[in-house]
């Protein structure tokens, strides 16, 4: 315990932040193996008291703590981990998403932050996709990059995909020129940091590359690598 107090501002919001997301899960959870359930129908009224409280303690915790970085994102990754785990079990999938859509308009920023690219700034978009690939990223999800050794930036690249490289179409959707598809040469995979802002917006297209496809944009140095492979 003494060690986890210890751990500096960001780490221990981080860390708050996911435990919170856990204990919603096992909250819920519990209310519907327990039969409590059926007494109160939906979650509306039980769910929104205890966000409400959530959303408190957050600002309290950030007061208290000065810590810089949001609860909301480590939240949603707490509760996507459990949620996850028992998210297939029939009666309770159906509460899981309602819940985790409660948690995402809770925690959406009222505004979001452009993030500035050589290309201009890049705006968060509004559509069903782009907000979607929003909350997946926020729950921890994995995001991708192709790219040439020598040529292309690395892990302080600013433009991923929630999709594999390698799947059928790729370049296509994500707007990539036909000889940078030819160069590649590896692939990587990564998570956008905690308290670090981005937006996700379908991908320009170049030339017959229409783009369409949702991507992930940060600032330079915005992710935390996981893996780099060579493909060729």
């Amino acid at each position: 315990m003494k060690g986890f107090l210890n751990r500096d501002d960001f780490s221990l919001g981080e860390g708050l932040g996911y435990v919170t997301g856990m204990i919603i899960f096992e909250v819920i959870l519990a209310i519907v193996t327990g039969g409590a359930w059926a007494a109160v129908r939906t979650a509306s009224v039980p769910l929104n008291a205890l966000l409400r409280v959530i959303r408190v303690g957050d600002q309290i915790t950030r007061a208290m703590l000065g810590t810089v970085v949001a609860m909301g994102r480590p939240i949603m990754k707490g509760f996507g981990a459990a949620a996850g785990l028992l998210g297939r079990i029939p009666g309770v999938s159906s509460i899981v998403r309602r819940a985790r859509e409660g948690l995402r308009r809770l925690f959406r920023p009222v505004h979001y932050v452009d993030i500035s690219t050589p290309y201009g700034p890049a705006k968060q978009a509004k559509t069903k996709a782009a907000l979607a690939a929003r909350t997946q990223v926020e729950e921890g999800a994995i995001v991708y990059r192709l790219g040439t050794t020598g040529k292309s930036a690395g892990p302080e690249g600013q433009f991923w995909a929630l999709e594999h490289p390698l799947t059928p179409g790729f370049a296509s959707r994500y707007g990539i020129p036909p000889g940078n598809v030819t160069r590649a040469n590896f692939i990587e995979m990564a998570t956008v940091k905690d308290g670090i802002d981005f937006i996700t917006r379908e991908a320009p297209g170049v030339g017959a590359h229409v783009g369409g496809g949702i991507e992930v944009v940060v600032p330079s140095g915005g992710v935390r690598l996981k893996a780099f492979s060579i493909i060729r």
